[in-house]
């Protein structure tokens, strides 16, 4: 309970518990978004063989459960889906991707389960379908910070610079300590020869991530 609250005052304004990965290692909780792995009772990173070494140990119990639940040894809720694909994303990506897509079967309005496949659908380069989900997800939750960026971001990637710069605007509207949407604003404007705009936004930047570190 601890780490959970603690946890809840590290985390930017915006980003839910729900879209991270907690899990417990020995007498620690160890939380992982994306490539970084952190417990949140002391702050302290870990390094990435640490991760690897949790992940190869966590591996084969959630390949179990994996396949329990595609044998129909229990019936699964679409939140159930949703928890399995939060499990296998740094086990097994087509799985996960497979578990999300179970949970929108049952729930087809299940935000958090549009944004995590969404965004595994852009690692993959599926950017049409990663843009789907991302709108998906605002459909049913249209103030998601997290969601506007990511579909910003595949904006970009797909050409659509003026959309995504709209976008990143957007999640500053919703959440002005969103500090990698001054980052990706600051990137597109010194693109466009306007160093003025992009010196703003990349010192917001700076500034929000000085303070994240001081916080």
């Amino acid at each position: 309970k601890r780490a959970l609250s603690r946890l809840r005052a590290q985390l930017p304004r915006g980003k839910a518990l729900s879209a991270l990965r907690i899990a417990a290692e020995g007498d620690e909780v160890v939380v992982q978004d994306g490539g970084a792995a952190w417990t949140p009772d002391t702050g302290q990173v870990l390094l990435d063989f640490e991760v690897a070494e949790i992940t190869a140990e966590v591996a084969p119990m959630v390949r179990e459960a994996a396949r329990a639940a595609h044998a129909g040894d229990e019936e699964l809720e679409a939140e159930d889906w949703y928890e399995l694909g939060c499990d296998l994303e740094p086990v097994d990506a087509p799985e996960a991707r497979e578990a999300y897509a179970r949970c929108l079967d049952l729930e087809p309005d299940h935000p958090d389960a549009h944004v995590n496949l969404g965004r595994l659908c852009h690692e993959a380069g599926d950017l049409e379908e990663a843009e789907a989900h991302y709108r998906a997800a605002l459909e049913a939750r249209p103030g998601d910070a997290t969601a506007v960026f990511d579909l910003a971001v595949v904006l970009e990637d797909r050409g659509d610079v003026h959309g995504a710069r709209r976008l990143y605007y957007r999640v500053l509207e919703r959440d002005p300590g969103y500090a990698d949407a001054h980052y990706n604003l600051a990137r597109i404007y010194e693109a466009a020869e306007k160093p003025r705009m992009a010196a703003r936004h990349m010192k917001s930047y700076e500034k929000l991530v000085r303070s994240g570190e001081d916080g």
